[in-house]
């Protein structure tokens, strides 16, 4: 059964531990006829591309992935899945207290300088510090985390959570072969996702 987090599909983490994924920015400009390249970024965060890389497969698991190609109408629809070379966040700074503010959204660092939004958070794994003192009084939705009271000047908030890339699959046709001997095993070729901008 297909599990929905904020209206998507969300791809069982231990099928989405299949997939490589690699971030990819994306630019433009000419190239001189030095071989150099004058280079215009069309964003300034990338997106993650996702890319199925085991083979023999079990054809349980083929075919669970193939149900979720279903499920999304192939290229056409959304669904959720976990980076497991950064599956989860630690200790990850999200605000500072003013003794005003109590919303904070959850962000994701991109090197050491950026950060992108993060809105789909594993259902309960979201902690919340103050201080790091955990803190229990606080809700969250699409990433942004409520606390039931304004932190105090100064105060770091921080979290620990799991989270999902929301992504859409790259083909509209689902690349697998079958392999029958000596155990019912299978393949696939070229099964890309890539994230969707939040």
């Amino acid at each position: 059964m297909t599990v929905l987090l904020n209206g998507f599909p969300v791809l069982d983490d231990r099928l989405a531990f299949g997939f490589q994924s690699d971030p990819q920015f994306l630019t433009t400009g000419p190239r001189f006829p030095n071989g150099g390249r004058q280079t215009n970024p069309l964003r300034t965060l990338p997106l993650m591309v996702f890319t199925f890389t085991y083979n023999n497969q079990t054809l349980t698991d083929i075919q669970q992935i193939r149900e979720m190609y279903y499920d999304v109408d192939g290229a056409n629809g959304s669904f959720l899945m976990k980076d497991f070379i950064k599956p989860e966040m630690i200790n990850r700074q999200i605000g500072v207290g003013d003794t005003v503010e109590t919303d904070f959204q959850i962000t994701l660092p991109i090197g050491s300088s950026k950060s992108k939004v993060i809105k789909h958070i594993q259902p309960g794994t979201l902690r919340v510090f103050l201080d790091g003192v955990e803190t229990f009084d606080f809700t969250e939705a699409l990433g942004l985390t409520t606390l039931g009271s304004a932190p105090g000047s100064g105060v770091i908030i921080s979290i620990h959570c799991g989270y999902y890339y929301r992504v859409k699959f790259d083909q509209d046709r689902f690349p697998a072969a079958r392999i029958a001997a000596p155990n019912p095993t299978g393949k696939i070729q070229n099964l890309t996702a890539t994230e969707q901008p939040e």
